[in-house]
């Protein structure tokens, strides 16, 4: 049975489709009541309240994307020369060639500057990949020819390195103070730095040691930065705002727009590239490049992608926030609420330096590529028995919750092992509640040959 905080949850999120609902209808100029009808009443039974509300935001976005496209399927990705078109819901109005050229200044002009004592410069991308990657494109323009030093373990950044100008010039150091101590002694161009490093680990980053080196270093780097697992976080706010104000000539920072700035409803791909510098004109040199990276490489945002952003609480830094805090509670309750009794896990991963993540690791002790394959398919099959329509998929950021398993060695030798991966959504409900009841249970036995034999004898 759902407790009470479950049923408020529950009611919480029931409000927060609502409030979605309005300002999908007014992005699309239209209506909400067509919207709002779809939006479901709470029935007694919990686990039936939790699949409507489940349905109901996956209808919101599709008939919010139905109405979008009624007004943007006119539009030829080579439009006719000299045919301006209004974004919604602002006064700006596009004229470009075609779409691999188009600039979304109506989403750019959301990201407004932080820090007003340095100079800023924005663009989107098609992703976050895509930001990386103008990134880079755009400073090797730079002229300096010292390598590029990446604390950073996602296995398409490592991909993207090996493809990028600094193909052949660019190292992973072992960890921070190795870093450090290229940066103190001018050996590094461009630090490329996860606050949290996406290995299963969840290593982070020694800043104080950064900053110190930055003030001592004779020639400082360029800091490029991947915020994409830190969302709407006060404290990576803190720590860039120190990184603003450190000797560094240009610091970028990078992410995924589509995890965490869309209130989980993934209505566009989109990545956000930042730059502040207190050197203007190389501010500006960087970001002519990277613009015309964006453009000859169609790293950027189209017209009809953009029209689906437009959304008043995409790219706005308070929902973001918000947002991002609730996605993180609800982590924080997966990795403190379930305790490995049993032999099965040798451990659940904690972030390293108390930083909140958007999901949890979970290792097996026999972590065979095997071993992962079987628990996948023990957890799906254990869902479907308790009626929990738990939904296994990669990714993070959704309104619930969803898994997945990761296969040792898949991502590479700064990745080694397997895991079990549990993004949390951004509510607690009944399902919640249930998946923390299996995760125990799971959680108690010694093996999974044990874990099989009980629940299928249930």
């Amino acid at each position: 049975m759902a407790s009470a905080a479950a049923w408020r949850h529950m009611r919480e999120e029931a409000d927060q489709l609502a409030w979605l609902a309005r300002e999908l209808a007014a992005a699309a100029e239209a209506s909400p009541e067509p919207l709002l009808r779809r939006l479901p009443s709470l029935p007694g039974d919990a686990l039936e309240a939790e699949k409507r509300l489940t349905h109901a935001h996956g209808h919101l976005r599709a008939g919010y994307l139905q109405a979008m496209a009624a007004r943007t399927s006119l539009r030829w990705r080579t439009p006719a020369t000299g045919r301006m078109e209004r974004f919604p819901g602002s006064d700006f109005r596009y004229d470009h060639a075609y779409d691999r050229q188009h600039a979304p200044q109506g989403l750019e002009v959301r990201l407004g500057n932080v820090f007003p004592h340095r100079t800023h410069a924005a663009q989107l991308c098609a992703s976050g990949m895509s930001a990386l990657h103008v990134a880079l494109q755009a400073l090797a323009t730079l002229g300096d020819e010292r390598p590029l030093f990446a604390l950073a373990s996602y296995f398409e950044t490592h991909t993207l390195l090996k493809l990028s100008p600094y193909a052949n010039r660019w190292r992973r150091p072992d960890d921070s103070a190795e870093l450090a101590a290229a940066i103190a002694g001018g050996e590094c161009g461009v630090a490329l730095i996860e606050p949290v490093q996406y290995d299963w680990l969840q290593g982070d980053c020694d800043w104080d040691a950064i900053l110190t080196a930055l003030a001592r270093s004779p020639r400082p780097p360029v800091l490029l930065l991947d915020s994409t697992l830190s969302g709407g976080c006060l404290r990576w706010a803190s720590i860039l705002s120190k990184l603003i104000d450190s000797p560094a000539p240009l610091v970028l920072c990078a992410r995924s727009g589509l995890k965490l700035d869309q209130q989980g409803l993934e209505l566009a791909n989109l990545g956000v590239q930042e730059g502040w510098s207190s050197d203007a004109a190389l501010l500006a040199r960087f970001s002519r490049a990277a613009r015309a990276a964006r453009v000859v490489s169609g790293c950027g945002v189209g017209w009809e992608q953009a029209c689906q952003l437009a959304p008043s609480f995409v790219l706005h830094s308070a929902c973001l926030g918000d947002y991002s805090r609730r996605i993180f509670a609800s982590a924080r309750r997966l990795r403190e609420e379930v305790a490995l009794s049993g032999e099965l896990f040798a451990q659940t991963v904690l972030p390293a330096g108390g930083w909140d993540v958007p999901f949890v690791f979970y290792r097996l002790r026999d972590g065979g590529s095997d071993a992962y394959r079987q628990l996948a398919a023990l957890l799906e099959a254990e869902a479907r028995r308790r009626g929990l329509s738990w939904q296994m998929s990669g990714s993070f950021g959704f309104r619930s919750d969803r898994f997945e398993t990761i296969l040792p060695d898949e991502y590479g030798k700064f990745t080694p092992g397997g895991v079990l991966k549990v993004a949390a959504g951004c509510y607690q409900g009944a399902r919640f509640e249930a998946i923390l009841d299996l995760l125990n249970e799971l959680a108690s036995f010694d093996t999974l040959a044990q874990a099989r034999q009980a629940w299928k004898a249930n």
